[in-house]
């Protein structure tokens, strides 16, 4: 039982964090993926279908884009028919689910399973809420909270069949839920694999059919905007040509998978945002693991599976992608916790204690840097707008975020990044070169952010500077402005 006196200071920390947390919605800096994905929920909203005028030239992102987080792109695009396009109606949506999570995961603990008093269970919130990918990715556009949610849905059926099989409708639920996992995000199909696997394990054959099935009808979703023109031929042809996916040409799946697995350290052990967490995990788990181990397995083997599925399958090593596991480290860390402080072994408690508030204060650091770090970008780029007294439907070079929103009078915006994944694999994209492409795509103005300045070599142009087909019209320290020569 962990004393009264930490559990009220344990209050007061998330009660900083909630104001924090609160306080960094506050014109938040738009992530990369708020344009990225927001821009495919606009088109959904717009056309019924997804295409891409930021990415127009790879792959035929202009005519129709069907790699894409299905459930996320759906629901973010009835926001945007309600509540109009914005970049705050969009990232709703992930705090929209975190609070729905955390209210989930209040019942699974408190009320359901009773594994945590009510105050217990406002530390386990508060190792999940603090860690940086939670209080970022709460308040972003993208598919990892609603895929948390969904998949620990799946879990509470699947540990309710285990503990009951009798009532074989979990069966059925659970596959329910971890099929809008694959519809949020391909990763998804671990919670698939995790259910399916330990159904097969425990030898439930009809139960397993009956998650097989839930999980087909839901994955469904995932093809809804198939068509007999674009389809899975066409999926599979943006799928292998796509250069965000890294997959080695000429190795054989099975090699990509286990090299993949080799390599799953870097997700949990990349800097110290990751590290503090991972650590305070594993010395809680080796502290307490037979205690684990005989009254928690199925969460501990479920937790395991979800590791070496992930590590499997997942094509990028970001910590991002770890997001929808986090909640079952958490159950984790803090019942261990808890038998370590009932066992009272001081050198334990004092390590733990310790690496917890390491963890803390290091996730604090980064918190109060992205809370920190805001700025009015609508605002900017409406003042970019009318500063250069830019023409509507002009096509135009930008920054991702430049489509908030600005997209509804410019609806021909290709981002400065598609350029740059372009110089990958051909280094002469700068300078002339560079304009000569963009004259080729008709653009008649090009905005270029500071780091993309020094990635097309325009460090040392100067305001003024003349091109054969394009002029600097400004440049400052955090933006170059070029307009098409007209001949």
């Amino acid at each position: 039982m962990i004393k009264p006196i930490y559990l009220r200071l344990i209050k007061y920390i998330l009660f900083f964090y909630v104001i924090l947390f609160l306080f960094s919605l506050w014109q938040r800096m738009p992530h990369l993926d708020d344009a990225w994905l927001g821009e495919q929920a606009y088109w959904m909203a717009k056309l019924g279908y997804v295409k891409s005028e930021l990415f127009r030239g790879l792959i035929r992102h202009e005519e129709r884009v069907l790699i894409h987080h299905k459930l996320l792109t759906f629901q973010g695009a009835l926001l945007i028919k309600v509540f109009g396009f914005s970049i705050y109606i969009l990232k709703s949506l992930s705090l929209i689910y975190f609070i729905l999570f955390s209210y989930l995961y209040y019942y699974y603990l408190v009320v359901y399973k009773k594994l945590l008093t009510k105050n217990e269970f406002l530390f386990a919130l508060l190792i999940l809420f603090v860690n940086p990918n939670i209080f970022t990715f709460s308040f972003v556009f993208r598919p990892e909270i609603l895929i948390m949610t969904y998949g620990f849905l799946s879990f509470i059926f699947i540990e309710k069949l285990l503990l009951n099989p009798k009532i074989q409708i979990n069966a059925f639920l659970g596959g329910l839920f971890a099929g809008l996992c694959i519809a949020t995000h391909l990763n998804g199909v671990v919670f698939i694999l995790v259910g399916g696997i330990l159904l097969l394990i425990n030898k439930k054959i009809t139960q397993l059919l009956l998650f097989g099935l839930g999980a087909i009808i839901t994955t469904a979703i995932y093809f809804l905007d198939f068509s007999s023109q674009y389809g899975l031929d066409f999926w599979q042809y943006q799928m292998n040509n796509n250069p965000t996916i890294n997959v080695a040409v000429g190795s054989s799946l099975f090699k990509q998978f286990i090299f993949n697995l080799l390599n799953e350290h870097q997700r949990y052990f990349h800097g110290s945002k990751e590290i503090f967490f991972s650590v305070l995990f594993l010395i809680s788990l080796i502290f307490s693991f037979k205690w684990i181990r005989n009254n928690n397995k199925i969460i501990l083997n479920y937790l395991f599976y979800l590791v070496l599925f992930l590590g499997f399958l997942a094509v990028h090593k970001t910590s991002k992608y770890s997001i929808v596991i986090l909640p079952y480290f958490v159950i984790v860390i803090i019942l261990s916790i808890k038998h370590i402080i009932d066992q009272k072994n001081k050198i334990k408690t004092i390590s733990i204690i310790v690496i917890g508030i390491i963890y803390l204060l290091v996730s604090t650091y980064y918190n109060v840097f992205l809370t920190i770090e805001n700025k009015d970008i609508v605002a900017e780029n409406k003042m970019i707008v009318a500063k250069y007294k830019i023409p509507i439907e002009s096509k135009i070079i930008a920054p991702m975020y430049f489509i908030f929103n600005e997209i509804e009078k410019f609806p021909h915006i290709q981002s400065e990044l598609y350029y740059q994944e372009l110089k990958k694999s051909d280094t002469l994209i700068k300078g002339e070169y560079f304009l000569n492409m963009a004259e080729l795509n008709d653009i008649d103005y090009i905005i270029l952010s500071k780091d993309y300045i020094d990635c097309f070599d325009f460090d040392t142009i100067l305001k003024g500077k003349q091109f054969i087909n394009y002029q600097v019209i400004d440049k400052t320290d955090n933006y170059m402005v070029f307009s098409k020569i007209k001949k």
